[in-house]
């Protein structure tokens, strides 16, 4: 049901072979690099149903399939709401973090928290801010994990307007942006 894929060593496709990605899948692509976009298309067309790509200090994207079929299985797997998740596309900027102590494992913990958020039933906005928070959270302290707060420690700051950073990334033309609450920002295209 999972295949988490960050292999620098093999080309992307060798990656998901190994981890035998397949329908109804969650892909993460943790470093984009010049091989990422390659990773996300093959891992929608090995058939995963959900594709997230860490985009270091830019956020996070995650991209559902538009297959009500394969959506609808996944969502059942979790207890989602298929209608939530059909066919999404978004960006979750990086929060603004108190200080920047350690970046080690920041991508980790970026896809630890979308994981968690998966878990506790999030649709895919809450579940992008979720995670983006978290990373945010690993860079306060020197190592990886002792940053990360409680769940509702993150959910408050979140709750509280927790600052974002700018996105520098250049969109494809004619997509239209839509932002929620707490900046997460919905593409339509």
């Amino acid at each position: 049901m999972l295949a988490v894929v960050a292999d620098a060593v093999t080309t992307p496709f060798e990656a998901m072979r190994r981890a035998a990605l397949n329908q109804e899948d969650v892909a993460v692509i943790v470093g984009v690099g010049g091989l990422g976009g390659f990773g996300v298309q093959i891992a929608a067309a090995m058939g995963a149903a959900v594709v997230a790509i860490k985009l270091g200090d830019q956020g996070l994207y995650l991209r559902t399939t538009a297959d009500a079929v394969r959506m609808g299985a996944f969502c059942e797997r979790l207890a989602l709401r298929t209608d939530a998740w059909l066919d999404r596309e978004l960006l979750s900027p990086c929060f603004q973090a108190r200080g920047v102590s350690g970046t080690t494992g920041s991508g980790d913990a970026t896809v630890a928290g979308l994981l968690a958020a998966l878990l506790r039933g999030a649709g895919p906005c809450e579940a992008a801010t979720s995670a983006t928070a978290v990373g945010a959270c690993s860079v306060e302290a020197i190592d990886p994990i002792s940053g990360i707060p409680t769940w509702t420690q993150v959910a408050e700051r979140i709750a509280e307007g927790w600052p974002r950073h700018a996105v520098e990334i250049e969109l494809p033309a004619g997509t239209e942006l839509e932002r929620d609450a707490t900046g997460t920002v919905i593409l339509r295209r």
